[in-house]
């Protein structure tokens, strides 16, 4: 295929599911008589949490009472789509595919916009009234066919690296078709590597540089904030790396996965709640200070988690049937489809564990935190509760795990 020479591209958002005509089967879409298409890997889903496993969802206790609670909510699941770009580009450290027309894809750019809302951020963009423009002059060529899975939230959160990145990855890896295809990434981190191995990819491509032009890019519709609407590859990816993980002499069976030292929504009475559970048997848990293996063996032993929202639940994939989950929630992140609302809900959900939430006020700010000149209602906030009212709730639920 010919590809056109152009030093500097209008970038322009585009739909996938609109633009990308439809392939019936991997097949059809990798088919070297064509330059684009998508194909549905899964199905969307809406299934009750009691379908998914019964007892998932039954209560909650706290001071706050969102008004979309459900007992036995609806858990919607989104498809998972692959799409195909020959001659395209791709911005590593944003996760941003676009095509050689400027077509910068949705699904792949949905939490880079978080940062940039423009995109005037990529690497050699700029924003001249209402048009951003980058230059691709100095993109380097990636001659092979590569697969893309990693949004840019997943660079820096455990969170979004588990549940956005790794479920698709999961779901690649066993498609035959795809098996001359590397999966491409930024640099990454040894914990990032570690997850992969985990799933059997053990030679991923990491792309040091800013922009690269590459003969044929797959990448997944799960780039796009997966966490708040997975699918049933959850447990895909579960099952792989259960069975890959190494054995890891850290078990406890009821732990408090504890914040204390993380700036970001500060718990004001967390270390009082900490010696309060210690006494009554909870080990006290930083997972960020052991590995991944570690991690994952931490909560699969688990019979009773508590803690607060937070990245460190994507661990949460790995429990076992049953274990009872006491997610603390302050009143600012309670929304019946963003952080605090649905996602810790949903891997409980699929995975088969016990969700019991509770939820609490939060401080409001004097000055809102301002990311990309946009209000971030879930950044520098700190919140609090009845410590004994939160200890009895924990009891409570947790006497019939």
């Amino acid at each position: 295929m010919d590809r056109q020479v152009v030093d500097r591209l209008v970038l322009r958002p585009t739909d996938e599911l609109e633009e990308l005509p439809a392939r019936s089967t991997i097949a059809e879409l990798i088919d070297d008589g064509s330059d684009r298409g998508r194909c549905e890997l899964l199905p969307a889903l809406e299934r009750r949490a009691s379908t998914w496993y019964p007892g998932a969802v039954e209560r909650k206790g706290g001071s706050y009472d969102p008004d979309w609670w459900s007992d036995d909510p609806i858990i919607h699941s989104n498809s998972l789509h692959l799409f195909r770009l020959r001659d395209a580009y791709y911005v590593p450290t944003f996760g941003v595919v676009f095509s050689s027309r400027g077509e910068a894809m949705m699904t792949s750019m949905a939490e880079a916009l978080y940062r940039t809302p423009d995109l005037a951020l990529l690497p050699h963009a700029e924003r001249n009234e209402n048009e951003t423009t980058i230059d691709v002059a100095e993109a380097r060529d990636v001659p092979i066919g590569i697969v893309v899975t990693m949004p840019w939230g997943a660079l820096w959160n455990y969170g979004h690296f588990v549940l956005d990145c790794l479920p698709a990855a999961a779901s690649i890896a066993e498609i035959r078709e795809l098996s001359g295809y590397r999966f491409a990434f930024p640099a990454l981190q040894p914990w990032h590597r570690r997850h992969l191995d985990l799933v059997g990819i053990d030679d991923p491509l990491e792309l040091n540089g800013e922009i690269y032009r590459a003969s044929d890019v797959i990448f997944a519709s799960s780039m796009a904030h997966n966490l708040y609407r997975p699918n049933i590859n959850y447990r895909t990816l579960r099952e792989q790396q259960l069975a890959r993980k190494k054995s890891a002499p850290v078990s406890f069976e009821k732990i408090y996965v504890t914040r204390r030292g993380n700036p970001k929504r500060v718990f004001l009475s967390e270390e009082k709640v900490e010696g309060r559970l210690r006494d009554r048997g909870f080990a006290i848990v930083a997972p960020e200070r052991h590995t991944v293996d570690e991690q994952i063996e931490i909560f699969r032993n688990a019979r009773v988690i508590v803690g607060c929202a937070g990245a460190a639940f994507a661990n949460l994939l790995y429990c076992r049937k049953g274990a009872t989950v006491v997610e603390i929630t302050p009143s600012g992140m309670v929304t019946p489809t963003m952080i605090g609302g649905v996602w810790v809900r949903n891997i409980c959900a699929i995975v088969g564990c016990r969700w019991r939430p509770y939820y609490c006020e939060e401080v409001v700010l004097d000055k809102p935190v301002l990311v990309a000149g946009i209000e971030r209602r879930e950044l520098g906030r700190s919140f609090d509760l009845d410590v004994d009212d939160l200890l009895r709730y924990v009891e409570s639920v947790a006497v019939t795990a």
